[in-house]
């Protein structure tokens, strides 16, 4: 998600650190319902248990790697920061952070719905390619988008912050629009595929502004 000054201008600033406060209690009976959930898959995939496993581990600071650990504002993916300061780990760092529990429970949620589909269609080798690509793909376009902004007169997006997974959620999400074009299911709503990937972005943004 966005947020403006975690970053500060041009420089890595603060932020608070993720998982600093104690857990939501629902956040707590969600992710057990989510444990529950993949032990009930017949098919376990790797590709996205180990993804899902990395961006817990970096959001309770088990993972301790620069472009990954500190606050915030120190790793987000800030345009900026990345075209200025030459501070290129914020491309794929930023999308292992996130700022709260609902963050993360709502990015892993929809990671593991998204990427048992994709990596059973795609296999564990391919999957692992396509979020990679999704990944540098989705950041580039949100620095490349800030630049040209900048270059027309408006830097908010230049020195703005963003941090989690939902920039590659929302490409795979468009993906699988693709595969299956007739319609999806957010929070247990039927909507049409071609409105899904807007409609989870706009969900994300709601619940987590920050």
């Amino acid at each position: 998600m966005f947020g403006r000054g975690m970053g500060g201008r041009y420089g890595a600033g603060g932020g608070r650190r993720r998982g600093a406060r104690g857990t939501n209690p629902f956040i707590l009976l969600m992710a057990a319902r989510l444990v529950q959930q993949i032990m009930q898959l017949p098919w376990k995939p790797p590709v996205t248990l180990a993804l899902m496993g990395l961006n817990t581990a970096v959001y309770f600071g088990v993972v301790n790697m620069p472009m990954l650990s500190g606050p915030a504002g120190a790793v987000c993916l800030q345009p900026a920061s990345i075209l200025y300061n030459g501070e290129w780990s914020r491309a794929i760092g930023s999308a292992f952070v996130h700022g709260s529990d609902m963050h993360l429970y709502f990015n892993m949620a929809s990671l593991l719905w998204k990427g048992v589909q994709l990596e059973a269609a795609f296999t564990s080798g391919g999957f692992a390619l396509l979020t990679a690509a999704m990944l540098l793909v989705s950041n580039a376009i949100y620095v490349g988008g800030a630049w040209l902004l900048a270059a027309n007169g408006y830097d908010g997006l230049l020195v703005s912050c963003a941090i989690g997974f939902s920039g590659v959620l929302f490409a795979l999400k468009t993906i699988l629009n693709v595969m299956a074009p007739h319609e999806s299911y957010i929070l247990g709503f039927r909507i049409q595929s071609r409105w899904a990937a807007w409609a989870e972005l706009v969900l994300i943004s709601l619940m987590v502004p920050n």
